[in-house]
């Protein structure tokens, strides 16, 4: 589904960390979790995206570079090059500043999959969607927006179709906000996607590791207005 064009929408991009599967469940990592990054679409084109291009042209003699948290940890493609210490410490740094610096809010949905798969009769994914979207459109009816444009990360077709139906069926929360959606690449090099995958990590890892030292999590909690976190199936 296209988003029609609403000057006044909420502009809200939704990135995922962790897997999907109820039947091979990752014990170093049973979670499965969604930040919504939400951002007014005027800061978002005067502000985020100039900020996202200068930081990569700090590091690159182009603006094309995806920052993509996996590859940033594992030092994979185009991050190859920062196994030095100081020069990874400044990217690190870098992105520390940025996401402290640009004008967004967070939401944070969360589900512990060894013990929250029973209990709604959803699957996981539509679990913990539907508490995510819910606190997003309570917040757009707080900044008295009426509705919010989705910018969801494409993960395959099969996969497409189904958050697709899903979100035909439930377009409309309880607060009366319209939500309207499209799904983009990775590849698309869409910013705020890439900061909703930069908060994403650091907020798994706070929600696995509460009491572990994490000054990733330090720089996005202060971004944070809605958490969501589902132990148990049901309500969080």
């Amino acid at each position: 589904m296209e988003p029609q064009i609403d000057e006044n929408a909420l502009l809200v991009f939704m990135d995922e960390c962790g897997d999907h599967s109820v039947e091979r469940i990752d014990p170093d990592f049973p979670l499965l979790l969604l930040a919504f990054v939400l951002v007014d679409k005027r800061d978002y084109s005067a502000q985020i995206i100039p900020a996202v291009g200068r930081l990569k042209l700090r590091f690159w003699p182009h603006e094309g570079v995806n920052l993509h948290s996996r590859d940033i940890r594992k030092q994979l493609g185009d991050f190859r090059q920062f196994h030095n210490g100081p020069y990874r410490i400044r990217l690190m740094q870098d992105i520390a500043e940025l996401i402290s610096s640009i004008p967004f809010e967070l939401i944070i949905a969360c589900i512990h999959k060894t013990d929250a798969i029973t209990g709604t009769g959803l699957p996981p994914y539509h679990q913990v969607l539907r508490e995510g979207l819910c606190l997003v459109a309570r917040r757009a009816k707080l900044l008295a927006k009426t509705s919010v444009t989705l910018v969801a990360e494409a993960r395959g077709k099969r996969e497409d179709r189904e958050l697709n139906a899903w979100l035909t069926r439930h377009a409309t929360c309880e607060d009366g906000v319209t939500i309207r959606w499209v799904m983009r690449s990775k590849r698309d090099n869409i910013a705020g996607l890439q900061v909703a995958d930069l908060c994403a990590y650091p907020a798994a890892r706070h929600a696995l590791k509460p009491l572990s030292a994490n000054p990733a999590f330090e720089v996005v909690r202060r971004r944070l207005v809605g958490w969501s976190e589902n132990k148990k199936g049901g309500d969080a």
